[in-house]
């Protein structure tokens, strides 16, 4: 006889109650399309000690689709030559999602004219362009914890030595293209210094010049930058032995004065690129023959170590003497003047 709906109640109130509940245990995720069955079973024993059967119910749940994207970046520095060719950035991309997947694959550059991408490789095949990588990417099927890599090609730009740019590359899922992940890497090509100076009229690095004493004369030195990067250098003169020459001044394109009249500094130089640098001096009054040294030093701010010296000879020159002029008044027999006279 089934005991009335309250007296139940009351026995379950007073009786203890043992629940069972069986589920698949969790391990990351769920592979898609696993069937998990939930399993609930009762049983009960009344407050006079009645057992009764135990009871149970079940429901199975069919794990759905869960995307997931992990892009790594092999390095997140490289520093490649400038010029240079043929460099690459290696990308990983794995699908960390619990189904068979594919990707897409974007890309940005933060600071254009330093790389190009020049290819896209996968395996052992190189795409020349996205589109054509992506359409290859389509057709890749991906299992769950499957890892692909992409290497990006490109080259350096010439004259671009110290300068950054960052590349990154994006993965999304073709299934969920919402579900994305990025890394990147940061791109510096390899800054070289380096330095000439010439003195201009004679396009050699040391001249010699013979001059009258006098101030503000100049002399023009040419500095060319030959280091791949755009870059700042000190400019200083001394004189050896000194006490004949002076400098008063250094200007030019892009040059700025220093606190004393024999430094200045160039700034913002390109690479291959080259500014005349105006020297003025004082020659002083001394003995004719007296010889004197203006040494032109420039020197890499970034790296000191790279410089390079030109020198202006200088002899002075004895100051010219005027003879005054005096008619010659000395007649002959034979000139007409004096023939004219016999005539008379």
């Amino acid at each position: 006889m089934n005991a009335p709906r309250g007296w139940i109640a009351r026995a379950l109130a007073l009786a203890g109650l043992t629940v069972a509940i069986a589920a698949a245990p969790a391990a990351g995720q769920t592979p898609e399309g696993t069937v998990i069955t939930n399993m609930a079973i009762v049983s009960w024993t009344d407050a006079n000690s009645n057992s009764y059967a135990p009871d149970s119910a079940s429901v199975s749940v069919t794990v759905g689709f869960q995307a997931g994207i992990d892009v790594i970046a092999a390095a997140a520095t490289v520093t490649p030559a400038s010029p240079s060719t043929a460099d690459t950035l290696s990308f990983d991309i794995a699908n960390i999602g619990n189904g068979t997947d594919s990707v897409t694959v974007s890309e940005s550059i933060s600071v254009g004219g330093i790389i190009t991408v020049t290819g896209y490789r996968l395996g052992a095949t190189t795409f020349a362009t996205l589109p054509l990588l992506n359409d290859s990417l389509s057709v890749v099927a991906m299992a769950q914890g499957d890892t692909i890599t992409i290497k990006v090609v490109y080259d350096v730009a010439s004259a671009v030595g110290g300068e950054s740019t960052v590349y990154t590359m994006t993965g999304a899922s073709r299934r969920t293209p919402a579900v994305t992940d990025s890394d990147a890497t940061t791109t510096t090509p390899v800054e070289t210094f380096g330095v000439a100076v010439i003195e201009q009229a004679s396009t050699l690095d040391t001249t010699t010049a013979s001059l009258l004493a006098g101030n503000n004369q100049t002399v023009v030195f040419t500095v060319t930058n030959n280091g791949n990067g755009s870059e700042d250098f000190d400019l200083e003169t001394s004189q050896i032995p000194a006490g004949v020459l002076s400098v008063v001044s250094i200007t030019g394109t892009s040059v700025t004065q220093g606190a004393n009249p024999d430094s200045a500094r160039v700034s913002g130089l390109g690479s291959g690129a080259s500014v005349n640098v105006t020297v003025t001096f004082d020659v002083a009054d001394v003995a004719a023959g007296t010889v004197d040294s203006l040494f032109f030093l420039a020197t890499s701010v970034a790296q000191p170590s790279t410089n390079v010296e030109g020198a202006y000879i200088v002899t002075v020159m004895a100051a010219p003497t005027v003879a005054s002029a005096i008619p010659d008044t000395t007649v002959t027999e034979d000139d007409p003047a004096i023939a004219n006279y016999r005539d008379l």
